[in-house]
């Protein structure tokens, strides 16, 4: 099975080996699938800079700007909106729809977060498959998020994921 390359561009989560990165210290992360019948061995399904486990509070300085670099117009106190139980929340639903679909190509999802951390709004573009923009837009809007803070007060912010399936 093909590995998954998923690039959430605004929370610049760089899912591609990255040297760049390497020279700042970080390490890429892995999200493994289960097993085929007959191994023991995971698959590898993703990999980030950014941990797959961790909450925004959870993550490391270097994390936090890595996820802050990709969203524009952020002031020094503001912080993007993040999923509650980490990446992992957000790419499981996204990967087991890549298999379910057999989805190829490039697909773009904006997922409106509202100042409670409640997702309001799925909007699954650049798909003209009902079945897997309805599959997501269920599965992601039931993802618990941090909400976004604008000069350290609690707003609307949208999470835009950017997904390039192999």
């Amino acid at each position: 099975m093909k590995t998954l390359n998923l690039v959430i561009v605004a929370a610049a989560l760089l899912l591609t080996f990255s040297s760049s990165h390497a020279s700042l210290g970080l390490t890429q992360h892995y999200l493994k699938g289960e097993p085929a019948t007959g191994t023991r061995i995971k698959p590898v399904e993703a990999s980030s800079n950014i941990p797959f486990n961790k909450s925004y509070e959870e993550l490391s300085k270097q994390h936090q700007d890595l996820v802050k670099a990709k969203f524009n117009n952020l002031g020094i106190d503001d912080v993007p909106p993040f999923p509650s139980k980490g990446l992992k929340s957000v790419y499981k639903p996204v990967i087991n729809a890549h298999k379910k679909f057999s989805t190829t190509g490039d697909l773009r999802i904006v997922v409106d977060v509202a100042s409670n951390g409640v997702v309001n709004k799925v909007a699954v573009q650049d798909s003209d498959n009902d079945a897997l923009n309805n599959y997501l837009e269920r599965k992601l809007s039931r993802v618990a998020f941090e909400p976004a803070r604008c000069n350290g007060v609690k707003c609307d912010m949208q999470f835009p994921i950017e997904i390039s399936f192999n």
